[in-house]
C-alpha cells in the first residue's frame, strides 16, 4: 500500500491494485488531524470511480468534539453524500474501549443516514474487514444500530 497522508495520529493508504484506500486513527485524534486526513482520503478516492474503504479506528482512543461536529456538519453535508455514493463498500473496524466504540457507531450512523445504500459493516480487526472488502458478497446483515446508539437516542429524547 502507498502512503498518501502521514500524521501523528493518522494514516490514509491506497492500494492501487484493489482500488483500496484506508484511513488508520490512533489515540487522540484533533480537530486539524481529521480534517487533514480526511480531505487526503477525499483527494485520492476522487481520481477512483469506485473504491473501498476501510476506515480503522481500532488503536483511536478519541475524536475531540470539534473534529466530530466538523465531520457532520462539514464534510457529510458538504462533500460527504459524492465521496459515499461512489464507495463500493465501506468497513469499520471498531475500537476497545466503549466511549470510543460509541463514537464510531454514531459516525458509522452518520453515514448511512447521509447514504442509506451505503454497503457498510463493522469488525473487530483488520483481517475481517479485509476479507469482507476483497469478497463480492454484500453486507451479510444491514448494519443496525448498537445497543449504545439506541440508548443514547433514548435517553437524549427524554
Amino acid at each position: 500500500m502507498n502512503q498518501i497522508y502521514k500524521s501523528n495520529n493518522i494514516r490514509v493508504l491506497h492500494d492501487e491494485t484493489s482500488e483500496l484506500l484506508s484511513i488508520e486513527w490512533k489515540g487522540i485524534v484533533d480537530i486539524e488531524e481529521f480534517k487533514n486526513g480526511m480531505e487526503a482520503l477525499l483527494n485520492q478516492s476522487s481520481q477512483i470511480p469506485k473504491c473501498k474503504v476501510i476506515f480503522n479506528f481500532e488503536h483511536m482512543l478519541e475524536i475531540t468534539t470539534e473534529a466530530r461536529i466538523w465531520f457532520q456538519d462539514y464534510f457529510l453535508k458538504d462533500r460527504g453524500f459524492d465521496f459515499l455514493s461512489k464507495t463500493d463498500k465501506l468497513a469499520f473496524i471498531m475500537p476497545y474501549g466503549i466511549m470510543p466504540r460509541f463514537i464510531v457507531e454514531s459516525l458509522q450512523e452518520l453515514c448511512l443516514n447521509t447514504c442509506p445504500k451505503l454497503n457498510s459493516e463493522s469488525f473487530g480487526n483488520v483481517k475481517e474487514a479485509s476479507d469482507w472488502i476483497n469478497s463480492n458478497s454484500e453486507s451479510p446483515n444491514p448494519v443496525t444500530m448498537s445497543h449504545s446508539v439506541v440508548f443514547a437516542r433514548s435517553f437524549k429524547q427524554q
